[in-house]
């Protein structure tokens, strides 16, 4: 019936006793331990063993585990023998995604799980107190919330495939490491809200959203960010963050980079493409666009392939702020604070590259509003530097 719990110990085949699989949650107590698989042998999806020198099977839709009284007799793992994947997945005829809930660890003990793939759940994984998990080499699809929702001490995942998930991992942590995994065609690839770690060499293709951060520490590096609606988005609390180095940003069709916070982020050291200045800033979501924001700060890289506004001293990093206003603008306004006496040149040019405004002048330190007043509507080009600053804008102009 409905509600009903079935409770599973090794050596009870509850598909063979006659219950109905498909009507019941399963908490298993003990260890699940999967063999090598015989040659020839075919095994059905959502089918895995427990208890192997018994032959029997457990059938699951929606499989609850690892509540057992002793901790120490309670674990999920796989033999380390084992070369072939095992199958958690859904049963129907035509699977679709929240066929079964998915697997949830209730309790706080370390877990390492190898070789797993799991399909069509609610939610693949769901560790809410897991003291510490290595997930590896195991794919999760097709999950209609979270692929990977974990609310534990530590997390490692290395070598995993997270496809066409609603949100691919969800971490919040003391300490984590993501590196090596793919994240492609998810709503949202990984989102990360508390703890310190790093995320390393995956490959971010085609999701509606690759990260969403919120308050954590660490570095994002040398990762593929690609094709995305939005490569990272920022909301809160970044400022012991570091993005970079080696991150390549590629073609992502909303914003490389969207930074909802009032924290600047140094990305100095990524990689951009399209490569041109104008292009990069196009893409990049800071201050520039909403001055109660923080400045994503970006330059080329030793090998030339990036460019746009650039802030090369530490002392300049996070202290020189520009503002352009609205943009298209019913009136030419730039806005800009200097921590320090400057050497300041702003030039505006026309559509034909004519020179048609310049300020060139040592500047105090302080706040200035500069306003353009004989300008017809139009297109105009800013470039506007400060020591060793500078930064590039289109404008449009429509009184």
């Amino acid at each position: 019936e409905p509600e009903t719990e079935i409770r599973f110990a090794a050596r009870i085949d509850g598909a063979q006793g006659g219950i109905d699989t498909t009507r019941t949650e399963m908490i298993v107590y003990g260890e699940i331990e999967v063999g090598e698989q015989k040659n020839g042998e075919k095994r059905r999806p959502g089918e895995t063993e427990i208890g192997r020198p018994n032959e029997c099977q457990m059938t699951n839709d929606d499989l609850y585990g690892a509540k057992a009284p002793t901790p120490e007799l309670s674990n999920y793992r796989t033999m380390e023998s084992s070369n072939h994947k095992i199958y958690f997945t859904s049963d129907a005829f035509e699977p679709t995604s929240g066929d079964w809930y998915g697997i949830r660890f209730v309790n706080g003990l370390e877990r390492e799980i190898d070789n797993w793939v799991i399909e069509h759940a609610t939610c693949c994984l769901d560790m809410p107190m897991t003291e510490k998990l290595e997930l590896k080499n195991s794919n999760i699809i097709g999950a209609s919330q979270y692929g990977l929702l974990f609310g534990g001490e530590e997390i490692e995942v290395k070598s995993c495939n997270l496809i066409n998930n609603h949100t691919g991992t969800k971490i919040e942590t003391e300490a984590f490491e993501v590196k090596e995994s793919w994240f492609i065609d998810n709503h949202i690839a990984m989102i990360f809200e508390a703890g310190s770690g790093e995320i390393k060499n995956n490959l971010i293709v085609g999701n509606d959203t690759g990260m969403v951060i919120s308050g954590i520490a660490g570095e994002i590096k040398e990762n593929m960010i690609e094709n995305n609606g939005i490569g990272i988005y920022l909301i809160c609390e970044i400022s012991d963050l570091q993005i970079g180095s080696c991150n390549e940003f590629d073609h992502n069709f909303g914003y490389h980079m969207y930074n909802d916070t009032p924290d600047s982020v140094d990305a100095t050291e990524n990689y951009w493409y399209p490569a041109e200045p104008e292009s990069i800033a196009l893409y990049i979501y800071d201050y520039y666009d909403d001055p109660n924001l923080g400045v994503v700060w970006f330059k080329p890289t030793a090998g030339g392939f990036a460019g746009g506004p650039q802030g090369y001293g530490d002392a300049q990093l996070e202290k020189i702020k520009v503002s352009f206003g609205s943009n298209p603008t019913t009136h030419f306004a730039i806005n800009y604070s200097l921590p320090s006496t400057q050497d300041v040149n702003i030039s505006v040019y026309d559509v034909t590259g004519r020179l048609v405004s310049r300020e060139d002048e040592k500047k105090e330190k302080g706040s200035y509003n500069l306003v353009i007043n004989n300008l017809p509507n139009g297109v105009y080009f800013v470039k506007f530097k400060a020591s060793e600053l500078e930064i590039e804008r289109k404008i449009i102009l429509l009184k």
